[in-house]
């Protein structure tokens, strides 16, 4: 069985349920997700309009090598719903990143079981810094190794067929110029940024690791009227490490 709202929850009383958890969801078939937010001290606390409300919703692997970051459609009531191909059996992980007029912003921590064949097996993971997809080439330019208790700079240049972008070839996507996405492999917790940029670097993000480990990190922008997702693997250290 599906489950929902697993992890640390949020601290807000307004919770994302997926509402339809009990659907049996099975890989290469279409599924459609229902999610509704709850306030459980006012049943009746409900968005009536898209316009009142933001909802954006982060789906990954558990093994963090499939990612999709997707906007859930309004649809009368004030439930949101979503239609994915899923490509491999195993669990998946939702975040589901809500904000509205009337309540802070949350995220909740969403699980979804999918049936069918089993993934290759994976790999270990190793620091990726370079993505290489077609026309498009990205590149993580580090001035220091990333670590815990400091201000970590992640300046990303992009090539598209050779010619460097800058940030005023990136249009909006999702509210953002680009979405930046980092899950820490150990205890699947999560981050997401919303970029920076300068004449140097058409990306940039700014993040303070609290612990160690491998993370995970995608970002998701559109240029020319084409939407990218490009993978990295981050190794972050001790701060007190040699």
């Amino acid at each position: 069985m599906n489950q929902y709202n697993k992890g640390t929850p949020n601290c807000n009383a307004v919770r994302m349920l997926l509402l339809n958890f009990r659907q049996e969801v099975r890989v290469h078939q279409a599924a459609t997700l229902i999610f509704g937010p709850s306030n459980f001290n006012d049943p009746e606390d409900k968005a009536s309009s898209p316009q009142e409300a933001d909802f954006r919703l982060v789906i990954i692997s558990e093994d963090l090598t499939w990612f999709r970051l997707v906007r859930p459609g309004f649809v009368t009531g004030g439930a949101y719903s979503v239609t994915l191909i899923f490509p491999f059996e195993g669990n998946y992980i939702l975040f589901a990143d809500f904000r509205s007029k009337r309540h802070p912003s949350i995220t909740d921590k969403l699980k979804l079981y999918v049936k069918g064949a089993l993934p290759p097996k994976s790999e270990g993971m190793m620091e990726k810094l370079v993505f290489s997809s077609g026309d498009l080439q990205m590149k993580i330019i580090t001035e220091q190794a990333f670590r815990t208790e400091t201000q970590n700079k992640i300046a990303v240049t992009i090539r598209k067929n050779g010619v460097p972008l800058r940030a005023t070839d990136l249009t909006s996507c999702l509210g953002a110029m680009a979405h930046i996405i980092l899950v820490r492999r150990n205890d699947k917790s999560f981050q997401h940024l919303h970029s920076e940029a300068d004449e140097n670097y058409p990306v940039i993000g700014r993040i303070l690791f609290s612990r160690p480990g491998i993370y995970r990190m995608w970002i998701q922008f559109q240029t020319g009227n084409q939407l990218y997702t490009a993978d990295f693997t981050l190794n972050v250290a001790e701060s007190n490490a040699q």
